[in-house]
């Protein structure tokens, strides 16, 4: 399904309503979209066909800037 900017925000805001009940799993790339996650993972193919996951962030702990932090406050990456 492909989306413009104000319908992945309008899906964005459902599921986010309805994650309380239920379990979504959305494959999008829209910042609109992505800021209103619990969880995002990245995940690339390799030439072998078999998906790896390269990224597991907690939208909680990035910054106004992207930068990504620890617990603690501390920065551990930079996006």
């Amino acid at each position: 399904m492909f989306l413009d900017g104000v319908n992945a925000e309008t899906v964005s805001r459902m599921v986010k309503r309805n994650s309380d009940d239920s379990q979504f799993i959305m494959v999008t790339l829209r910042k609109v979209a992505l800021k209103e996650a619990n969880h995002v993972y990245g995940v690339t193919m390799r030439d072998t066909g078999i998906s790896e996951m390269i990224g597991d962030i907690d939208p909680n702990l990035v910054g106004p800037k992207g930068e990504i932090n620890s617990e603690g406050g501390k920065t551990v990456a930079a996006a």
